[in-house]
């Protein structure tokens, strides 16, 4: 079920660390615009790099990806928030209305990059003049070993939560525009979604990656 290989993101993280913790690289100027907003994040005690989410349009129009680089691998704090579970950053993106979907991901660790080897769906629509929230995914992983026999992250997963009223003031601050936007609240329930990469709390410690 996994891949592991590299993926194209270093480029991007570069990007990401000037332009702010959660980024994407297409922002539609249309006046029918919608925005699009989630929180990525990671775990207390990840060693992961950085995540990536890839989404699209269902007309092909639009192919682009949500990306968020932990601030524990990078000089400098780039996190918008901390929380009891780990810390994360904003994305907040104009989109042009329409069908969308997650599709894929990227998340790299100190030795490994990960990614699904089939494309999924978690769809979610954007409509013109208001906000879509996903939710926050908090990127976890079983531990594994590594090179040098320590413990480090292993193959990761996305617990699904609901936190929109401090997502919403966060992406707020980052787009005044947002104030006049009413939310739309889209976080998909994971046990319904039949992808096992989203789940709904954390795995116990034993248990198997997805």
């Amino acid at each position: 079920m996994w891949l592991m290989r590299s993926k194209n993101v270093f480029g991007a993280a570069a990007l990401a660390l000037v332009l702010g913790a959660c980024m994407n690289l297409k922002m539609y100027e249309g006046a029918d615009a919608g925005y699009l907003v989630a929180s990525l994040a990671m775990g207390t005690d990840s060693t992961y790099g950085n995540v990536q989410f890839d989404f699209r349009n269902r007309d092909g129009s639009v192919d682009s990806y949500l990306f968020w680089v932990n601030d524990a691998a990078v000089l400098g704090p780039v996190a918008d928030f901390h929380s009891a579970n780990g810390k994360g950053g904003i994305a907040t993106v104009r989109l042009k209305p329409g069908q969308y979907e997650f599709y894929s991901f990227g998340v790299k660790s100190s030795d490994l990059d990960y990614a699904p080897r089939a494309a999924y769906s978690v769809p979610f629509t954007i409509e013109g003049g208001k906000t879509t929230y996903v939710g926050e995914f908090l990127t976890l992983g079983l531990p594994r070993k590594g090179l040098f026999g320590n413990e480090i992250s292993g193959a990761p997963y996305f617990v699904v939560s609901n936190q929109q009223a401090r997502d919403i003031a966060l992406a707020s601050a980052k787009a005044p525009e947002l104030a006049r936007f009413p939310v739309i609240a889209a976080v998909p329930d994971p046990t319904s979604l039949h992808v096992p990469y989203f789940q709904p709390a954390p795995l116990p410690r034993g248990q198997a990656t997805p």
